[in-house]
C-alpha cells in the first residue's frame, strides 16, 4: 500500500503551481512524499482555458504531476459508482472498496487529444457557464420563494442551516433519496439513505456543500462577509476531500467552504491555502 501523502490541487492551485519557477524540482520532491491525486474536474477547466499559452503550460504542469501521482474520475461518476455499489450489496458496503483511479484521463494527459482542442475549450466553457447560471438562479429562486425578515437574516449561522438540513424528514434526506434512485433505480426509505450517508463520506460531503451552497446564496444576509464564496465546480469539489490528506486551493472562498464541509463530514483531510502549502515545502526544501 502506498503510505505516501495523498494530494490534490484544485485548478485554481495547479494554476499558481504552474507559475513556480522551480517547477522540475518542486514536482519531483512531491513524488517523494506524496501522491499527487489529478481529478477529473482538474482536466475539464484546463480543458475550457481559452488562452492557449496558458492551457499548454497547465497540461504540462498535469504531465509532471501525473508522474508521481495518478488521475481520479469525475465527482459525478465517483457518487454514481458508490451508490450502485451500495445497492447492489449493502450488507457488505464500504466506500473505500471503489477503485477511482482512470487511466484514461492519465492517458489523455500524457498524449493530448481533447485538452488540446480549441473547439473543445470553446464548448466546456459555454458549459460550464450554463451550468453555472443555472445553480445561481436555483438558490436566488430559493431565496425569493421563502422570504425572511431582514433582521432576522443576520442571526442565522452555518450550523443553524445545517442543523435545519439534517432533520428528520428534511428536503435534505428527500434530495439524498432523489440522487440515490437516480443511480440504483430503487427508492430507498428514510432510515436506508441515512445509513447510507453515514457510510459514505464522499455522498456525506456532497450533501453538505448543498447546506454550505444554500447558507451562502440563499440563506446569508448580504451585509456580512461572503465567507463561503465558492461556485458549483468549486463546492462538487467536496466529492474528492475523503480520497486526500490535503486539498490544496488558491481560492479562499473555495478553501472556506470545503473546510467547514470537511469539519461537519468528520473528516481528516486538511484543505490548505496554497501558499500555506508553498511555505510547507520551502521549509522541506
Amino acid at each position: 500500500m502506498d503510505s505516501r501523502e495523498r494530494l490534490i490541487f484544485d485548478t485554481s492551485g495547479l494554476n499558481a503551481l504552474a507559475n513556480e519557477p522551480d517547477l522540475p524540482v518542486i514536482a519531483k520532491c512531491l513524488g517523494i512524499s506524496s501522491c499527487v491525486r489529478l481529478t477529473e474536474t482538474n482536466l475539464a477547466e484546463i480543458a475550457a482555458t481559452a488562452n492557449t499559452h496558458k492551457r499548454s503550460s497547465l497540461i504540462e504542469t498535469c504531465q509532471r504531476l501525473v508522474g508521481v501521482g495518478e488521475c481520479i474520475g469525475p465527482h459525478h461518476w465517483i457518487i454514481e459508482q458508490q451508490v450502485r455499489l451500495h445497492a447492489a450489496r449493502p450488507d457488505i458496503f464500504n466506500w473505500q472498496r471503489l477503485d477511482v483511479r482512470m487511466r484514461a484521463l492519465e492517458e489523455e494527459i500524457a498524449r493530448p487529444r481533447f485538452l488540446n482542442d480549441d473547439t473543445v475549450a470553446a464548448e466546456s466553457r459555454a458549459h460550464f457557464q450554463q451550468t453555472a447560471r443555472a445553480f445561481d438562479q436555483l438558490f436566488r429562486d430559493a431565496r425569493e420563494a421563502f422570504p425572511i425578515p431582514k433582521d432576522e437574516r443576520i442571526q442565522i449561522t452555518l450550523p443553524d442551516v445545517v442543523e435545519l438540513s439534517l432533520a428528520e424528514g428534511s428536503a435534505h434526506w428527500r434530495m439524498a433519496a432523489d440522487i440515490y434512485e437516480r443511480y440504483s433505480g430503487t427508492r430507498p426509505s428514510d432510515d436506508e439513505v441515512r445509513a447510507f450517508v453515514r457510510l459514505c463520506p464522499p455522498f456525506d460531503a456532497m450533501m453538505l456543500s448543498t447546506c454550505v451552497a444554500h447558507f451562502h446564496r440563499s440563506v446569508r444576509d448580504f451585509r456580512l462577509p461572503a465567507v463561503y464564496d465558492a461556485g458549483r465546480l468549486d463546492l462538487m469539489c467536496s466529492v474528492y476531500l475523503p480520497y486526500c490528506d490535503r486539498f490544496i486551493t488558491n481560492d479562499d472562498g473555495q478553501r472556506n467552504a470545503l473546510s467547514a464541509i470537511a469539519g461537519l463530514a468528520g473528516l481528516e483531510t486538511k484543505v490548505v491555502a496554497y501558499s500555506e502549502f508553498r511555505q510547507s515545502w520551502l521549509l522541506v526544501a
